[in-house]
């Protein structure tokens, strides 16, 4: 994702954030593991910069490729069982409210084709994984131009989902606690359906020092 706090912005506020003598998590994408972020040296060169800004996305898409494939199950669930309900006692005394279920399910996935969206996030997700894995064996500028392109083919970002993405990425890689963004219980709730913007996730050093 060309997560504009995350590729540019906010790799200045890892840089410049303070180290700590904790252990860096082994897992990737568990919540509470993001408070207790660990730390590395901070200083971020160009390369790790790079592998962040992949991983960052891929997790993102990853995300997205999970909610669109849970709600396409539930519409089609919804669909059958409205259907299915046709041949049973209760359809003669709530054939609209069966009718009406079905067709709102079906009208969900098929008009923002719910399924599609899942399948371009799958692919979005593992090109991008492609990058971060050359990184080291192909130049970073072939790489950049790779992951540019990539960008041209992704929809509108969902910033809240993204600023979730970015925290689990820099937790992989034991990047401090200061650096991530908060996105506080809102942002990660709603993340999949309100864009928000790249302004409403400081990172909690800028949050501190706002205090």
């Amino acid at each position: 994702m060309q997560n504009e706090f995350s590729h540019e912005q906010k790799a200045g506020a890892a840089t410049a954030a303070p180290t700590s003598t904790a252990a860096a998590p082994t897992r990737t994408g568990e919540r509470d593991e993001i408070v207790s972020a660990a730390s590395a040296p901070a200083e971020i060169d160009t390369e790790l910069g790079f592998k962040i800004r992949c991983l960052s996305s891929a997790l993102y898409h990853e995300d997205r490729e999970r909610f669109f494939a849970w709600l396409h199950r539930w519409a089609m669930f919804f669909v059958v069982a409205s259907g299915t309900a046709a041949f049973l006692p209760i359809k003669a005394e709530h054939p609209l409210l069966l009718t009406g279920i079905a067709t709102f399910a079906g009208l969900i996935d098929l008009v923002f084709d719910v399924s599609g969206k899942a399948r371009l996030h799958a692919t979005l997700r593992k090109q991008i994984y492609a990058v971060l894995a050359d990184v080291g064996h192909i130049d970073l500028k072939e790489l950049e131009r790779r992951l540019t392109l990539i960008y041209a083919d992704e929809p509108p970002c969902m910033h809240a989902a993204n600023a979730v993405a970015y925290n689990r990425a820099m937790v992989s890689y034991g990047r401090p606690a200061d650096a991530l963004l908060t996105t506080g219980w809102r942002g990660s709730i709603v993340r999949h359906f309100w864009p928000f913007t790249h302004n409403d996730f400081p990172t909690n050093a800028e949050v501190k020092e706002a205090h």
